[in-house]
């Protein structure tokens, strides 16, 4: 739970700043910009409620090995800007990571609560929550430290010219989520082929 929820929120504190300071985006355009990801969140949640408690570690690997895809992908066109920025190349690595996020989320969850007795349910659930918090405080701590230690605090203006250094920090701060999110989906992966049901 705290490595999957580091993964995203560090990496949408360095977008925004990226397209904010880095590109001289208004905060409307920088949502619009990341608009793509709840998007795909909610496409793939659609989905993925018809398995029910079928698949439920194999579909957390598969949604971490979507989402591994997007960051690469995210990568790559963070790594294409150059002194001008083109937003509609963002909505496909984010459609991505938003599909992986929806289809591991509800898996997440279910097989947390699982483990928990009924009585306990309540308790279970505030658990749950207070460690999605810890790995949202823990992303963005990381992924921050990694950004702005490339970027510089002189850097930090709107309108600056300096565009290859925010492409570059943004570049690496990537780095993070992708290795976590690898990561997952190899072990769980890993894990759901070793339990699989033998065929009937």
């Amino acid at each position: 739970m705290i490595l999957f929820f580091s993964g995203i929120p560090g990496l949408f504190l360095v977008l925004a700043i990226f397209l904010q300071s880095g590109f001289g985006l208004s905060a409307l355009q920088s949502g619009l910009v990341t608009t793509p990801f709840p998007v795909g969140v909610m496409l793939a949640s659609t989905l993925t409620s018809r398995f029910g408690n079928a698949y439920l570690t194999l579909r957390i690997a598969c949604g971490a090995a979507l989402l591994t895809i997007g960051m690469i992908g995210l990568r790559v066109v963070i790594n294409g800007v150059g002194t001008d920025l083109t937003p509609y190349l963002f909505t496909v690595p984010l459609i991505i990571c938003g599909f992986g996020m929806g289809t591991a989320v509800m898996s997440l969850f279910q097989v947390t609560m699982s483990s928990v007795e009924a009585q306990d349910a309540g308790a279970g659930s505030g658990a749950m929550q207070a460690f999605q918090q810890v790995g949202a405080a823990l992303g963005i701590a990381i992924a921050g430290q990694i950004f702005f230690s490339l970027l510089g605090e002189d850097e930090m203006q709107v309108g600056t010219e300096a565009a290859s250094r925010f492409v570059h920090a943004a570049s690496q701060a990537t780095l993070y989520s992708m290795a976590v999110f690898a990561a997952l989906a190899l072990g769980l992966g890993v894990s759901a082929y070793r339990n699989r049901k033998p065929p009937q």
